[in-house]
């Protein structure tokens, strides 16, 4: 049963990753090279520096309104009905047909809530954006333009064209673990899995929740997912397996 199990698995991965590169991967080029051509950690550093865009140009295109209120673009989950600011981890995470953007200063409270975890405040921004804009000019600018994608810099770019950016940085992370995964006698898929040093879970790298590590938190390792599980490690850290994208640990 576990070997059809990672046979299975294999299939959907494989199934998804032609998908992916066909609709995503093959639309972008950083720096002249194809999404694919790079590699897992130079994809997270620059999915990094994607969510320093999105403040960017949000906190740079804040405008005030006729009532003295301010407005942006946020994101909405219209499955949850909780709006973001665009940078949060949380509206990154929205399946495309659930995301949709709204520019605006207010939100109906009895329809929308706002996110848990980036606590948007529309009321708020009137008194906090002049302080916001100025904030944006101390974001890393040579970072930012360390990278041009489809000969635009990131914050060249709008923030709908960010998100549909962010979309192919999963996807090329998928084909990336395919096209370099290799299969154990076991049935494990040994490739570069992504771990969080503070939970100790590891991921499957095209994960969400391992998309949202800190960089100073995150580690790459190519191994098989027993070799991450195994309690007697050199090192004596046992990860255990991300409960979200369930990295395939035989036995």
């Amino acid at each position: 049963m576990k070997k059809i199990a990672a046979l299975c698995l294999m299939i959907a991965i494989f199934l998804a990753s032609v998908c992916a590169e066909d609709c995503e991967s093959a639309k972008y080029y950083v720096n002249g090279l194809l999404l694919t051509e790079m590699s897992v950690e130079e994809i997270y550093d620059l999915e990094d520096t994607l969510v320093s865009a999105l403040e960017k140009l949000f906190n740079g295109n804040i405008e005030g309104t006729a009532a003295d209120e301010s407005k942006g673009l946020y994101v909405i989950n219209t499955k949850t009905k909780k709006y973001h600011y665009p940078w949060c981890y949380s509206a990154l995470q929205i399946d495309l047909s659930k995301r949709c953007f709204c520019n605006c200063s207010f939100l109906d409270a009895s329809k929308y809530k706002p996110c848990g975890s980036c606590n948007p405040k529309l009321e708020e921004l009137q008194n906090e954006g002049i302080e916001i804009a100025e904030q944006a000019t101390f974001v890393e600018q040579a970072t930012l333009a360390d990278y041009r994608v489809n000969e635009r810099t990131l914050v060249e770019m709008s923030i709908p064209e960010l998100y549909d950016f962010e979309d192919a940085l999963v996807s090329a992370l998928t084909v990336i673990f395919n096209r370099d995964m290799e299969e154990t006698a076991a049935g494990e898929l040994i490739g570069c899995y992504v771990i969080n040093e503070k939970t100790k879970k590891f991921h499957y790298p095209w994960c969400y929740s391992a998309l949202q590590i800190e960089p100073d938190k995150r580690s790459f390792e190519r191994c098989a997912p027993s070799d991450l599980a195994n309690p007697s490690r050199p090192d004596a850290q046992n990860y255990t397996p991300c409960g979200s994208c369930r990295p395939h640990v035989n036995g």
